[in-house]
C-alpha cells in the first residue's frame, strides 16, 4: 500500500482465520518496522479488528505518525491463551 505523509486513514490487511477464532480476538495491534527484523514490546501500536482484517489508523491528524519511507507492516491478535504475530504487508509513506 502506498500512502501520502499528509494524509490521515487506516491501513488494513486481511486476516484468514475461522470466524470463532477471530471471535475470541481481545486485543488487536500493529507494528510499522524499516528493517526485516520483528517487533519489540515498544513497536505496537493500537489497532483494531474488522471485518476479517486488522486495521490502523496511520497519519498526522490522530493517526500513527509515519515519517517517509517503507515499512513492514506487522500484525497480533491475541485470543487468551494463544498470541498470533505475522507480517501483514508493505506500507510505503510518499510525499
Amino acid at each position: 500500500m502506498q500512502m501520502s505523509v499528509t494524509r490521515t486513514d487506516y491501513i488494513k490487511s486481511d486476516v484468514t482465520a475461522a470466524p470463532e477464532a477471530l471471535a475470541a480476538v481481545t486485543t488487536t495491534r500493529a507494528a510499522f518496522l524499516t528493517d526485516n527484523g520483528s517487533p519489540d514490546a515498544g513497536d505496537w501500536v493500537d489497532a483494531e479488528l474488522e471485518d476479517g482484517a486488522i486495521r490502523c489508523l496511520v497519519g498526522p491528524d490522530g493517526g500513527h505518525p509515519l515519517p517517509l519511507g517503507t515499512y513492514q507492516m506487522w500484525g497480533e491478535l491475541v485470543a487468551p491463551p494463544i498470541t498470533f504475530r505475522a507480517p501483514a504487508g508493505l506500507v510505503t509513506i510518499t510525499h
